[in-house]
């Protein structure tokens, strides 16, 4: 599977993420897994509240 990791070299509140799919196309992004953490070895799951992700 296609990942990203990015180190944003200090802890940041992160508020929204965006997607977009490909232009003149049918392909977008339906799910997505995202993991925090401020170790490259530890990582959480984000589980939003109220939410099914």
């Amino acid at each position: 599977q296609p990942w990203m990791q990015i180190d944003l070299g200090r802890k940041y509140r992160i508020m929204a993420i965006a997607t977009q799919g490909t232009f003149n196309s049918y392909d977008w992004v339906t799910k997505y897994m995202l993991l925090y953490g401020d170790r490259f070895d530890a990582w959480t799951p984000y589980v939003m509240k109220g939410g099914n992700m």
